[in-house]
C-alpha cells in the first residue's frame, strides 16, 4: 500500500516537471507561429518609405529587421501573412497632418492583397505630383481615403473602374484634381460612399446621369465640385436611379433651383441628409420637402431663398438639424403651434435661422424645445424681450441672438437650468443685465459674448463663478468700475480674446504675463479712463488696442511681449523715443498706430522682414528723414502727419509702396520736388502733403493713379486679418481708419474709408500749371491746391471730375477765364476760387451761383452773379424817361420774365439744397464717418 501510494506521488511530481518545462518552453514555441510578413511586401513598403521622404521619423517603427505586420500603420492576414491593410489616419496621437516631401511609389503594386489604403493624414510638400495611376491595378481595394491635405493634382486615373469591389472611395479636399469623365464609376457595383468634394468636375456635363449608374451608392459627397448645371428631359424628368442614397452634399456649387430640385424630390424615401448650401436658390422653400419624411438634416444656408419659414417643416418629425442661415427669408418668427409645434417637440436638436430678415418676438414656447442643443437666431430684426421659458432648455449648449432688436431684462430665470451651455452670444441687443450677486450659473460658458448689453455700473459679479472661458467680449457695457484683480486669475484655459471697450474703466492695470492664452491673444480696452503705464505682457502673438485712454511713460514695457501683430495705444499721454527692441519687435507688426501721444524721435528701424502693412505715427514729435528701412514694408495705409518730418520725399517710395491707399505726410518740414515715381501708386485713393515745403511742379502723371480713376470701390473698408484665438470659430478684422481735413475740419474715416478719394497738395510752394491730366481721375471727391505759386488756367476739362464735392484752388497765380464745364459739377458742397487772377463771366449754373461771393473774392476780373459787378454788355437800362425813349415800352421786363425769374429761383434753389435735404445718400456716401 506505501509502495503505492509512492509510485502515485512520484507520477504526480514527473506530471508537475512536465508542466513546468512545458510551461517554459511555450513562448518559444509560439514564436516559431508569430505572423512573419512576406520579405517581398516587406521590401515594397520600404522603398515606399524611402520615396515618401519622412524627414520627421514618422515612420520609425518601419525597421527593416523587424516584422512589418507589426509596424504602426499596416495589418496583415492572419492565415496568409498578406498585406491587407495601410492606414496613416493614425499613425501617431501628437499631430492631424504628417508632412513628407516626397511622392506616393509606385511599388505598392507588391500589395497586391491590398484592400484597404488610407492616406488621409499625410501632406506631400513637393510640386506636381500627379495622382497615382497605379492604385487603379490594386484589384483587391475595398477602401481608398486619399481626403485632406494629400497634394495631388492633375486628372483622376480611368483605371479606378478597374476596383469592382471597391465599397468607399474618398478624394475629398483634391482642389488640384480634375476628371472630364465619370464614366470610370459604372463599373463600381459596391461603391456605397463617394466624396469627390474639391475635384473639378466643371467639364462633366453628365455628372449626375454617371452617379445615378452606381446602384449601392448610399453616401454622396460633391461639394466645391464646379458642377456644371443639369440639363434634363422634359419628357422623362425623373429617371434618375438613387434608390439606396441616404446622404447626399452638392454644398458651394451655385447650382439653380431647377439643376437640384428636378430630380432630388424624386429620391427615395431613405434619404436623410441633404446639404444645399451655398448655391443659388431663389424663390420660397418648395413644399415638396414634407414628402421626404426620412429627412434629419437639411442645411440651406447661404442661398437666396426668400418667403417665410413653411408649415412643412411640422411634418419632418425626424429633422434633427435645420440650417437657413444667410438667406432672404423675411416675416415672423414661427409661433406655435402655427407651424413648428410638432417639429420643436419631438428631434431637433441644431437651428440656425441666423443672418435673414425675420421679425416679431420669440415666443414662449421656445422654451418647449427640450432637446435643442444649438440655437442661432443672429442677425435679424427680432424684437421684444427673451421669453424666460429660455431658461428650461437644459440640454442648450449654443446661444446666438446677436444683431436684433430685443431689450428687456435678463435675471437668473433666464439661465437657472442651462446647465449645458457652452457659448452664449447676447451682443448688440438692448438687454439690461440684473443678477443677483449671490447668483450662481449652473454652466461654465467658453465664450461670452455681451457687447452691448448692460452690465453696470459695477463690475459684473456673476463672472467670478466661471472658469473655462477663453473670450470674453462686454464692451459698451456701462461698467464704470475697476478691474477687479480676481477677474485676471478666474480663466484656467487662459484668455485668448478680451474686449472691454467703450466703457468708463479706471485704475491700472496688472502684470499680464501669465494671464493670458499662450499662443495668440486679442485684447481690447480701448475708449476707457485706464492710467499708468502700459502693462507688461506675456510672449505671445498680440494683438493689443489701449487706445484712448491715460496711458503715460514710455514704450519700453513693450519689449517683452513677444511677437506684436496689431499695435494700437494712439490718443494718450506716452512720452520718450522708440526703444531700441522696436527694431526687433517692429518686424512683427502688421498695424502700428501710436498717433497723437508726445513721442518724439526718430522713426525706429525695421528689419528686412518687415510685415508692416499700416503705420500711422500722427500728431507727435518724431524728426529725421523717411527711414530706408521702411521702404522694404508692403505699406498700404502710412499716416506721419503733424511731426517734424525733413528732407525730401525719397525717390524709392512710389515703386516700393506701389499698394499704398493712404499717403499722408501733412504738415512736417518736408521740402524738395514730389517725386514722378509716386504715379505708381496705383492703389493710391487719398493723397495728402499739404503744409509742408514742396516746391516744383505736379506731376503730370497723376493719370496713372487709377484708384482714383475710378468712380466705384469694390470694399468700403481697409481690413487687416487678425488670429483666430485657440482654433475657435471667433474671428476679427481690423479695420483701418484715416483722418482727413474736410471742409476745414479734420474728420475720422473707417467704415467707409474705401470710397473718399483725394488729393490735398495745399499750402506748399508748388509753381507750374494744373496738368491736364489731373481731370481723368474721375472717382476724386476732394481736390485742395490752394495757397502755392500755381500758375496757368484752370483745365477745360474740369467738369469731368462729375464726384467732386469740394474744390479749393483759392490762394494761387491762376488767371484766364472759369471753364464752363466748371457748371456741371452738380455734387460741388465747398468751391474756393478766390484770390487768383480770374477774369470773366463767372458760367452760369445753379451750382456757381449759389456759392457766396467769397468763393470768387480776389479776382478783379470776374464778372457776374453772385459778384455785384456786371459783366460789359450786361447793363440793364433802368428809367427809360431819362434815355429819351419815352414811347418805347420794356420788351425784356415783362410779366413771364418775373415768373420766369420767380419759377427760377424756386427750382434753383431747391433743385441744390432740396437735393442736399432729402438725397441723404448723396449727403453721406461718400464723406460717412
Amino acid at each position: 500500500m506505501n509502495m503505492m501510494i509512492a509510485f502515485q506521488l512520484k507520477q504526480h511530481v514527473l506530471f508537475l516537471v512536465m508542466l513546468v518545462i512545458g510551461s517554459m518552453m511555450l513562448p518559444p514555441l509560439l514564436a516559431t507561429f508569430e505572423i512573419q510578413c512576406i520579405d517581398r511586401e516587406r521590401q515594397a513598403l520600404l522603398k515606399f518609405k524611402q520615396d515618401l521622404g519622412d524627414v520627421a521619423g514618422v515612420l520609425s517603427s518601419w525597421e527593416s529587421h523587424q516584422d512589418c505586420c507589426k509596424w504602426r500603420g499596416i495589418r496583415c492576414d492572419n492565415e496568409t501573412n498578406h498585406v491587407t491593410a495601410l492606414d496613416f489616419s493614425r499613425l501617431t496621437d501628437s499631430a492631424r497632418w504628417h508632412v513628407f516631401d516626397g511622392e506616393i511609389s509606385s511599388s505598392l503594386l507588391e500589395l497586391q492583397h491590398l484592400n484597404h489604403l488610407d492616406l488621409s493624414d499625410i501632406l506631400l510638400t513637393a510640386t506636381k505630383i500627379k495622382f497615382p495611376e497605379f492604385i487603379g491595378h490594386l484589384s483587391r481595394l475595398k477602401y481608398i481615403d486619399l481626403s485632406g491635405g494629400v497634394g495631388f493634382e492633375g486628372a483622376i486615373p480611368q483605371q479606378l473602374g478597374n476596383l469592382s469591389e471597391l465599397q468607399h472611395l474618398d478624394l475629398g479636399g483634391s482642389y488640384y484634381v480634375y476628371t472630364t469623365s465619370l464614366d470610370w464609376l459604372y463599373t463600381l457595383h459596391s461603391l456605397e460612399y463617394l466624396d469627390l468634394s474639391g475635384v473639378n468636375l466643371s467639364q462633366v456635363t453628365n455628372w449626375l446621369p454617371a452617379l445615378a449608374k452606381v446602384p449601392s451608392l448610399r453616401e454622396l459627397h460633391l461639394s466645391v465640385c464646379h458642377l456644371p448645371e443639369i440639363i434634363l428631359s422634359s419628357s422623362r424628368p425623373t429617371m434618375m436611379n438613387f434608390s439606396s442614397l441616404a446622404i447626399l452634399d452638392l454644398s458651394r456649387n451655385y447650382l439653380s433651383p431647377h439643376s437640384i430640385y428636378s430630380w432630388m424630390f424624386n429620391l427615395s424615401g431613405s434619404i436623410s441628409y441633404v446639404d444645399l448650401s451655398s448655391n443659388s436658390l431663389q424663390g420660397s422653400i418648395p413644399d415638396a420637402f414634407q414628402n421626404i419624411p426620412s429627412l434629419s438634416y437639411l442645411d440651406m444656408s447661404y442661398n437666396e431663398i426668400e418667403g417665410g419659414i413653411p408649415r412643412l417643416f411640422g411634418n419632418l418629425s425626424l429633422l434633427e438639424t435645420l440650417n437657413l442661415a444667410y438667406n432672404n427669408l423675411y416675416g415672423e418668427f414661427p409661433h406655435f403651434p402655427e407651424v413648428m409645434k410638432n417639429l420643436f417637440e419631438r428631434k431637433l436638436k441644431h437651428l440656425d435661422i441666423s443672418w435673414n430678415r425675420l421679425n416679431g418676438s420669440i415666443p414662449e414656447d421656445i422654451g418647449n424645445l427640450f432637446n435643442l442643443k444649438f440655437l442661432d437666431l443672429s442677425d435679424n430684426r427680432l424684437s421684444g424681450t427673451l421669453p424666460e421659458s429660455i431658461g428650461r432648455l437644459s440640454k442648450l449648449e449654443v446661444l446666438y441672438l446677436r444683431s436684433n432688436h430685443l431689450e428687456g431684462i435678463i435675471s437668473e430665470v433666464h439661465l437657472f437650468n442651462l446647465s449645458m451651455l457652452r457659448e452664449l452670444d447676447l451682443s448688440f441687443n438692448s438687454f439690461q443685465f440684473k443678477i443677483n450677486s449671490c447668483f450662481v450659473p449652473p454652466f461654465q460658458l467658453e465664450s461670452i459674448q455681451l457687447a452691448n448689453c448692460t452690465q453696470g455700473p459695477q463690475f459684473p459679479e456673476w463672472l467670478r463663478t466661471q472658469h473655462n472661458f477663453s473670450d470674453i467680449d462686454m464692451s459698451r457695457a456701462q461698467i464704470s468700475d475697476t478691474i477687479p484683480a480676481w477677474f485676471w486669475d478666474l480663466s484656467s484655459v487662459g484668455l485668448s480674446f478680451l474686449n472691454f471697450s467703450h466703457n468708463h474703466l479706471y485704475g491700472k492695470l496688472p502684470d499680464l504675463t501669465s494671464k493670458f492664452f499662450p499662443h495668440h491673444a486679442l485684447l481690447d480696452l480701448s475708449s476707457n479712463n485706464l492710467e499708468g503705464t502700459l502693462p507688461l505682457l506675456p510672449p505671445s502673438n498680440w494683438s493689443l488696442n489701449l487706445s484712448q485712454n491715460r496711458f503715460s511713460g514710455s514704450l519700453e514695457s513693450l519689449c517683452n511681449s513677444g511677437d506684436l501683430s496689431h499695435l494700437d495705444v494712439s490718443d494718450n499721454l506716452l512720452t520718450g523715443q522708440f526703444p531700441d527692441c522696436f527694431q526687433h519687435i517692429g518686424s512683427s507688426f502688421i498695424t502700428l498706430n501710436l498717433a497723437n501721444n508726445n513721442l518724439s524721435g526718430s522713426i525706429f528701424p525695421v528689419s528686412s522682414h518687415c510685415y508692416l502693412q499700416s503705420l500711422n505715427l500722427r500728431n507727435n514729435s518724431f524728426a529725421g528723414e523717411l527711414l530706408q528701412s521702411l521702404r522694404d514694408c508692403n505699406l498700404q495705409v502710412i499716416d506721419l502727419g503733424k511731426n517734424k518730418l525733413s528732407g525730401s520725399i525719397p525717390a524709392w517710395i512710389g515703386d516700393n509702396w506701389s499698394d499704398l491707399v493712404v499717403l499722408s505726410l501733412r504738415s512736417n518740414d518736408l521740402y524738395g520736388e514730389i517725386p514722378s515715381s509716386i504715379c505708381h501708386m496705383t492703389q493710391l485713393q487719398i493723397l495728402d502733403l499739404s503744409l509742408n515745403k514742396i516746391n516744383g511742379t505736379i506731376p503730370k502723371c497723376l493719370n496713372n493713379l487709377t484708384a482714383m480713376a475710378q468712380e466705384q470701390s469694390s470694399t468700403l473698408t481697409i481690413s487687416y486679418g487678425m488670429i483666430t484665438p485657440n482654433g475657435r470659430s471667433l474671428k476679427l478684422d481690423y479695420d483701418d481708419s484715416a483722418i482727413i481735413m474736410w471742409k476745414g475740419v479734420e474728420s475720422e474715416y473707417k467704415s467707409t474709408l474705401r470710397l473718399v478719394k483725394t488729393i490735398d497738395l495745399s499750402r506748399n510752394h508748388l509753381t507750374g500749371e494744373i496738368p491736364n491730366e489731373i481731370t481723368s481721375l474721375v472717382g476724386l471727391v476732394s481736390l485742395n491746391l490752394s495757397r502755392n505759386f500755381i500758375a496757368g488756367s484752370i483745365p477745360p476739362q474740369i467738369g469731368q471730375l462729375h464726384l467732386l464735392d469740394f474744390l479749393d484752388l483759392s490762394g494761387n497765380k491762376l488767371s484766364g477765364v472759369i471753364p464752363m464745364s466748371l457748371s456741371h459739377l452738380t455734387y460741388i458742397g465747398v468751391l474756393n476760387l478766390s484770390y487768383n487772377n480770374l477774369s470773366g463771366r463767372i458760367p452760369s449754373s445753379t451750382q456757381l451761383q449759389s456759392f457766396d461771393v467769397s468763393a470768387y473774392k480776389g479776382n478783379s476780373g470776374l464778372c457776374g452773379p453772385p459778384m455785384t459787378n456786371t459783366c460789359p454788355g450786361d447793363e440793364v437800362i433802368l428809367n427809360p424817361e431819362k434815355t429819351g425813349h419815352h414811347d418805347e415800352e420794356d420788351t425784356l421786363i415783362t410779366t413771364g420774365f418775373y415768373i420766369s425769374l420767380g419759377l427760377g429761383f424756386v427750382f434753383g434753389f431747391w433743385g441744390t439744397c432740396g437735393s442736399l435735404l432729402f438725397k441723404k445718400s448723396w449727403r453721406h456716401t461718400f464723406f460717412k464717418v
